[in-house]
């Protein structure tokens, strides 16, 4: 018997074949970048404050097509270039408004938008929105945060359930500039909590009861400093560094007493 393709399943076919060739993802990128105010080392800052290593380069590349993100990294480009659906990297059908305009065109494309999303009569009634309690620290970065995690430090706020990274315990509000361009002055970003992290990762941090949100990082000590950082029991532990995205703010050295309180995510 001959088979039948239906002509809705004629649209959905995706050709990975045909993407690649077109360089989809690449022109998505672009897109969204632009739509987003974003250049491309603007980027990625973003993603590096997401945990992602890149420099200006590789976004340059994903552009042209001669490589492509791994999967972590377009999630954290969904997530930065507020996408809302990685698949929409994926998706050729047509193309968005953004990329047929210049950018005085794309720049008034987004200032209407954000008329229309701060505009009730446009905006799409709370109830239609998924919402979900997250606890929010009551503590600005000045304050002793020697018993941060305390209940009574947190109030419960609701926010929408599809800016909310998946693994989150908690939020905490920005203060200060340091982590520009990636974080700024009041904003609120999520945690997951943990009492690790790994080299690269931007964590939450408590060092002689102050509070700061940095980059952690982790490098042998050069060897006429091996002695200092080598304990009783012979065992050579790293420097430990907190690093500030803005240059302005130099590392800080942590000679003992950091506790960590969480990962932060996207």
């Amino acid at each position: 018997m001959k088979s039948i393709s239906l002509p809705f399943e004629r649209e959905n076919v995706f050709r990975a074949d045909q993407a690649r060739e077109r360089n989809t993802v690449g022109r998505r990128i672009a897109a969204a970048r632009a739509r987003a105010g974003y250049t491309q080392a603007e980027l990625a800052e973003r993603l590096r404050g997401c945990g992602v290593s890149v420099q200006p380069p590789a976004v340059n590349k994903w552009e042209k097509g001669e490589t492509l993100p791994g999967v972590y990294t377009l999630a954290a480009l969904t997530k930065v270039l507020a996408v809302g659906d990685m698949m929409l990297f994926f998706d050729d059908r047509g193309t968005p408004p953004a990329e047929s305009l210049n950018a005085d065109g794309q720049m008034m494309l987004r200032r209407y938008r954000e008329y229309l999303e701060s505009d009730p009569r446009y905006a799409r009634p709370l109830r239609e929105t998924p919402m979900i309690w997250i606890p929010v620290s009551t503590l600005p970065a000045s304050a002793g945060w020697g018993d941060f995690l305390e209940e009574e430090h947190f109030e419960k706020t609701a926010f929408p359930a599809r800016v909310v990274p998946w693994g989150t315990d908690f939020a905490v509000r920005v203060h200060g500039d340091s982590m520009e361009p990636a974080y700024h002055d009041g904003q609120i970003v999520f945690v997951e909590r943990a009492e690790t992290l790994r080299d690269g990762d931007t964590g939450l941090f408590s060092l002689e009861d102050e509070g700061y949100i940095k980059i952690y990082r982790e490098e042998l000590p050069a060897a006429e400093e091996a002695e200092e950082f080598t304990d009783s029991d012979g065992a050579l532990h790293p420097r430990v560094r907190l690093i500030s995205l803005n240059p302005a703010y130099p590392p800080i050295e942590v000679q003992g007493g950091l506790r960590i309180f969480g990962r932060i995510l996207c």
